[in-house]
């Protein structure tokens, strides 16, 4: 069901209306966005839901609730960092910084740069105690270029001395 957007009265979708003879194409429009707005409202509380589980160290479910959050607006830039979060804390690090690449191409933000570069350290670090130096450096390096580009909060000495304490 639609709303008619002329005089209001409901309308079965993508029919005209019967009052005054609204088009289809409008009645489905309002449609359609109605129906928008609904996802992103979803997307947004389910986002909020899955926030709390993380921060009550639940994360397999937050990760659930985020995944479904997605489902209904894969769009939405901040439900892909908090997955990104949510998937680093579960030292999934490689679909992490998938999920930051997403949120960075919806909207550059510098938070989720700092977010992004902040995980590949940790798990560059990571990588190190595991032995694996190479893959540890291409991915340090990748963070250092992204953070220099941008104002941060974060410390870019701290990935150069790792950096240097891995060359050596």
């Amino acid at each position: 069901m639609a709303i008619c957007p002329k005089c209001e009265s409901w309308v079965d979708e993508g029919d005209i209306c019967r009052n005054c003879g609204g088009s289809p194409g409008r009645a489905s429009g309002y449609f359609d966005e109605s129906q928008k707005r609904a996802d992103n409202y979803r997307a947004e509380m389910l986002g909020r839901e899955a926030w709390k589980l993380y921060n009550d160290y639940k994360d397999e479910e937050a990760l659930t609730f985020i995944n479904q959050a997605l489902e209904y607006n894969s769009r939405h830039s901040n439900n892909w960092n908090k997955k990104a979060i949510i998937l680093e804390s579960l030292e999934r690090f490689d679909e992490s910084k998938e999920c930051y690449d997403r949120s960075l191409a919806i909207k550059r933000s510098n938070v989720v740069i700092d977010n992004k570069a902040r995980m590949i350290k940790d798990y560059a670090g990571l990588l190190c105690r595991q032995g694996y130096l190479k893959f540890a450096m291409t991915i340090l390096e990748e963070a250092i270029s992204e953070i220099s580009s941008i104002p941060t909060e974060e410390d870019i000495a701290e990935y150069e001395k790792l950096l240097e304490a891995i060359r050596d």
